[in-house]
């Protein structure tokens, strides 16, 4: 416990030293890439050509010049080698064409290095207005830590002989130690959102190594990933080289003036050990239900669609995916949000033999065995959902998380500013599909699926799987038009004070509310948008239904009907699949219907005789 802060800076050594690896693993690729290419630049169009170029960008002669001063300052004696030449056992005692040579390549490093960054200077400077440059310089706390290191590096024989003038350890050097320790726990969290940003981008690196080698872009979102990367890591590196610095200079001078006793040593030890761990115990109040460090794991996985596809194949490797004739494999429960669809799946999920994913599955959706080998989570449901209506949930709460899957397959394509878009699974998406739920499952297993999206696929997703069962729920219109407002209400106002629930939510393909709400365009989208009004709701309802009553292989199931005969509903389902499921003693749903207002009357009509169509 003592040694926490030292653990953690040791800790952040080493993962600088795997980012430095990744780089220069980048560096490699680009120089694969470039020779096993040649004709890359010069069979594409001007604008693809100047893209090709990039191949060696900023990135390439950081790392180069990197290279180059490490083997010029490399003593050869570390390998057993000796090296006769105009610089006696140092590399540089090479015949002399070599030496101008590299030093060419130095020269041509340093001068596209500096004009790059001049260049982009000028163009950031062009485009940005005097305010937006004024607020790129704002106060850091680690702006005093690299001034203190300035005025400990003038004074640090000051100290000293203060120091010795004590004669041997006392209360004051004692608090030097502390201080040192205090210096260097609060340095590392002040770096806390520095490393997390060397994180991102170090993932978005190995996101964009990972990609096919035909992806859109690659070797500029590369250059751009590596470049990032390595802005992050020099900044990183100079802070942490700053802060312990000067937590060196507090302490080494204790140490090295004080009294050689031993007792004093242990005693300048314990204070700086004491002072390490001090800031970690004082505990901030969070702002999210999400942890930093949580939030942080989140986005390295959710964000970074290639990894996700690498996690993938691992996940459906040997898993196989026949379709048997009368063999149902999977059930997906769908509707406009607001309709039953969690309450429904729930119910299935605890009485019959299915597998769905659920809270314990995030964030590694597309890996969930691999995780389930890392993480065995307390499976208790003791929290009342965001929706604040009763239902309680827990890590092993079913939940729609499938989407995600959908939305890495297809690269957010069908999602635009606007809309979220019908499309077709092509076959080998759908078989990527398939193997992926029934990895899912155990023998004997069906999965099970709450996903409200599933209307924006639904055509081709019953097409190429014939042992899929779709249900439909649908609720009463203005009722339902009615609780999908509120809901929007109630997310507005968690979003503005946990902006972390938009970007999960906007993860998970949830655009039913709040900030990220993006309606479906299924043909009759109009271009009233006013989400305050319960007309808005009402039309999304029309909408939905219109388009769904049309569709083939799918049976509907009504909101009210499960309420009041839930065992009824159940037994339904099991018949329509073929499984067994307990139909037997389930509580009926409590449910006081609302009293919406404020709507046309022209609209509900037409709401009410497409509802009197269905089901």
């Amino acid at each position: 416990m003592l040694y926490i802060g030292p653990a953690l800076g040791v800790g952040t050594g080493i993962l600088i030293v795997l980012i430095l690896l990744l780089i220069l693993f980048s560096f490699g690729y680009r120089l694969w890439f470039f020779f096993s290419n040649l004709s890359y630049a010069t069979t594409k169009t001007n604008r693809e050509k100047k893209s090709g170029a990039k191949i060696f960008g900023l990135s390439f002669y950081l790392a180069l010049l990197v290279s180059f001063v490490i083997i010029f300052t490399l003593d050869p004696e570390l390998f057993g080698k000796e090296y006769d030449g105009y610089y006696g056992k140092k590399i540089l005692g090479l015949p002399i064409w070599v030496t101008i040579l590299v030093f060419l390549l130095i020269i041509g490093a340093f001068t596209v290095t500096i004009y790059t960054l001049y260049k982009r200077r000028v163009e950031r400077l062009s485009t940005a207005t005097s305010k937006e440059e004024t607020e790129g310089y704002k106060f850091s706390p680690l702006h005093v830590v690299v001034l203190l290191s300035i005025v400990l590096w003038y004074v640090q024989t000051i100290i000293g002989m203060w120091v010795i003038s004590l004669g041997s350890i006392s209360v004051s050097s004692l608090l030097l130690g502390l201080f040192a320790g205090i210096l260097l726990g609060q340095g590392l969290i002040w770096l806390k959102p520095l490393f997390f940003d060397t994180a991102k981008n170090s993932l978005r690196l190995l996101n964009q190594l990972v990609a096919p080698k035909n992806a859109p872009d690659k070797l500029e979102l590369l250059n751009s990933a590596t470049n990032k990367t390595l802005g992050n890591l020099f900044s990183l590196t100079f802070y942490l080289a700053v802060i312990f610095y000067d937590a060196y200079v507090l302490s080494y001078v204790v140490f090295s003036e004080s009294s050689s006793a031993s007792y004093s040593i242990i005693w300048v030890l314990v204070a700086l050990s004491v002072g390490t761990i001090l800031p970690f115990l004082r505990r901030k109040k969070r702002s999210s239900t999400y942890s930093d460090f949580s939030q942080l794991f989140h986005h390295l996985i959710l964000d970074n669609y290639h990894v996700g596809k690498t996690l993938l194949k691992r996940q459906i490797k040997r898993t196989k995916n026949p379709v048997k004739e009368g063999v149902v494999s999977a059930v997906v429960v769908t509707g406009l949000a607001r309709s039953g669809t969690t309450a429904l799946t729930r119910l299935l999920n605890e009485r019959g033999p299915f597998r769905s994913l659920d809270y314990s599955n995030m964030p590694v959706l597309l890996a969930p065995r691999l995780w389930a080998r890392l993480y065995r989570p307390n499976r208790e449901e003791k929290q009342e959902r965001a929706h604040g209506d009763g239902i309680k949930v827990g890590l092993a709460s079913v939940e729609a998380l499938e989407e995600y899957f959908f939305k890495v397959i297809k690269d957010d394509k069908f999602i635009t500013e606007d809309r979220l878009l019908r499309h077709d699974l092509s076959v080998s998406e759908n078989e990527l599909y398939r193997k992926y739920f029934k990895s899912l499952c155990k023998p004997g297993e069906l999965y099970l699926a709450k996903n409200n999206n599933a209307i924006l696929r639904l055509p081709s997703l019953t097409k190429l799987n014939p042992d899929l069962r779709v249900f439909i729920l649908i609720r009463d219109p203005l009722e339902h038009a009615y609780s999908l407002h509120g809901q929007h209400q109630n997310f507005l106002q968690q979003q503005e004070k946990d902006p972390f629930i938009l970007t999960y939510m906007n993860w998970l393909g949830h655009h039913e509310f709040g900030k990220g709400q993006l309606p479906f365009d299924l043909g009759a989208l109009g271009d009233d948008r006013d989400r305050e009004k319960l007309d808005f709701w009402l039309a999304r309802w029309i909408e939905y239904y219109s388009y769904a009553k049309n569709l083939k292989g799918v049976e509907f199931i009504r909101y009210e009907e499960f309420l009041a005969r839930p065992s009824q509903v159940v037994e339904r389902i099991a018949k329509e699949t073929g499984m067994t499921i307990n139909a037997e003693n389930i509580p009926v749903f409590e449910k006081t219907p609302e009293a919406p207002r404020g709507f046309s009357p022209d609209l509900a009509l037409k709401a009410q005789k497409v509802y009197e169509g269905l089901g």
